[in-house]
């Protein structure tokens, strides 16, 4: 089951040199200088970008991140 909109309103849209632009209400504001595009058919969807995984593992080899402990092996009847 799907929720209601938080927001329904209506966006202007123009020209910014050759580019197409759509004029955000303040309700509907990113916190982010970039967005994802998601085009199917002829709805759009706007998302703030997410990390990609090049960020996750750059910090995991400088070290940003905590070290994990590793679980102990689970104990296994041999095979025979």
């Amino acid at each position: 089951m799907k929720s209601a909109p938080d927001y329904r309103g209506v966006a202007k849209v123009f020209w910014s040199g050759r580019s197409q632009a759509v004029r955000l209400p303040a309700a509907c504001r990113f916190e982010t200088t970039e967005v994802e595009i998601v085009k199917v058919d002829d709805q759009l969807t706007l998302r703030p970008r997410g990390k990609d995984w090049r960020a996750y593992f750059s910090a995991r080899s400088r070290g940003s991140l905590p070290a994990r402990e590793d679980l102990p092996l689970d104990e296994r009847d041999r095979v025979r």
